[in-house]
């Protein structure tokens, strides 16, 4: 079973790897990890250093189909205040005057 990593856990795998000079298979078999996993962080140290430690964002960079804050906004107040479908809604911002 593999395992989600500390940041502490992923300095000493990646310890293991460089200072130690050992496999990453056998230290991410050690750590209980992928070496998909392990190679990754080895490589996010050697590109970015300590910082390469923390932890990410699993949310996309890019998104395009997000809506920018005032849609969000207007559709809920519309949803609030006049009680508008989805369907009405689609066609009141396909309309343009949402804008």
């Amino acid at each position: 079973m593999l395992r989600v990593m500390t940041t502490l856990g992923r300095q000493r795998a990646v310890a293991q790897v460089l200072e130690r000079n050992r496999l990453v298979a056998h230290v991410a078999a050690e750590f209980r990890i992928a070496r998909a996993t392990l190679s990754k962080g080895v490589w996010r140290y050697r590109d970015l250093g300590g910082v390469g430690f923390e932890d990410r964002s699993f949310a996309p960079a890019h998104r395009p189909g997000h809506l920018e804050g005032w849609v969000v906004e207007l559709i809920e107040r519309w949803r609030r205040t006049m009680k508008w479908s989805a369907r009405r809604i689609t066609r009141e911002l396909a309309d343009g005057k949402g804008s």
